[in-house]
């Protein structure tokens, strides 16, 4: 059967656009459905020692099953590019500072996504981040980071300056969310759910998409990208234009990905073949037993015939 590619899909807008990426909304041409397609440059990946966090995005999308983690439908790759094809979100999207770094960590490092988390809670809470300079100089802003004293202004509640000043702490080992629980000490998530300012959230309801969100986007039909910048719906819906890949392809192996309505097409057209050649197999069967027998092949007999060899 031949593979899923780029030509499977009808390319409608931009609905993201970096240096060496972009995303695009597709139409899948054999079902209709909508999806959000992410190119990405492999010599870019391999440039900036990112093969190993792109796989991780894949393998995340592909093993985890929740209503909060973006499902991944296929991937597939060309010489030069790869592809990411996922579920369509119309509701816009939002840029969060989680650090890449974060992703597949062993427990006793992961309070790197608890600090990032702190981060992105700040900027919702307040409007800007925790830690920014005036110019664009990255030494001076990780020295701030590393250094400046954590400003918080009065008008949050008790519960807000907690949690910030917990998911901002830069000793890892007092940072909220970090370590394991034990009998004794309550760790991990479980001691971020457990904090004041979630104290009204049912984390099990909220699990379950009982509870209803603060802001609905408004969204009108399937593939609308009202919720998304201009500065992107705008753009010609064209393929990422890149150079060739001068790495080795061996670097992607495993790379390509059907989802589970390709499986099951998969499964229906195995099935279908089985099917096929058995029932043939049946037939060459029954008539060569009434060769043997020196019987005329009426159809009554060639039928019993057939269901007993098949059987």
């Amino acid at each position: 059967k031949k593979g899923t590619s780029v030509d499977d899909f009808e390319f409608l807008r931009v609905i993201g656009k970096g240096t060496f990426g972009k995303v695009l909304m597709v139409r899948h041409n054999k079902t209709d459905g909508i999806y959000a397609m992410k190119i990405i440059s492999k010599q870019f990946l391999v440039d900036m020692d990112s093969v190993k966090y792109m796989k991780s995005e894949r393998n995340i999308m592909t093993k985890i099953n929740h209503p909060f983690v973006i499902g991944l439908e296929f991937a597939f790759q060309t010489e030069s590019k790869v592809y990411l094809v996922m579920e369509y979100q119309p509701g816009g999207e939002l840029f969060s500072h989680l650090k890449k770094e974060g992703l597949l960590m062993e427990v006793r490092v992961m309070a790197v996504d608890w600090w990032s988390l702190g981060a992105l809670a700040y900027e919702m809470l307040i409007g800007h981040p925790p830690f920014e300079t005036k110019t664009k100089n990255r030494k001076e802003l990780h020295k701030k980071i590393l250094t400046a004293k954590l400003v918080l202004p009065k008008w949050l509640s008790s519960d807000a300056h907690s949690l910030l000043k917990s998911l901002l702490e830069r000793n890892v080992d007092k940072r909220l969310g970090g370590g394991k629980s034990s009998m004794f000490v309550v760790r991990g998530v479980q001691a971020l759910k457990c904090h004041p300012f979630f104290r009204t959230i049912d984390w099990i309801a909220m699990a379950q998409m009982r509870i209803p969100p603060p802001m609905v986007p408004r969204v009108t039909h399937a593939a609308d990208t009202q919720n998304f910048d201009a500065e992107f719906t705008e753009l010609p819906p064209t393929d990422l234009a890149c150079g060739d890949f001068d790495g080795d392809n061996e670097t992607f192996r495993g790379f390509s990905f059907c989802g589970r309505h390709e499986l099951l097409e998969v499964v229906d057209d195995v099935e279908s073949l089985v099917l096929h050649r058995t029932r043939a197999m049946s037939r060459r069967a029954s008539k060569e037993l009434l060769e043997v027998l020196h019987v005329e092949p009426s159809t009554e007999t060639a039928a019993a015939a057939a269901w007993t060899i098949g059987c």
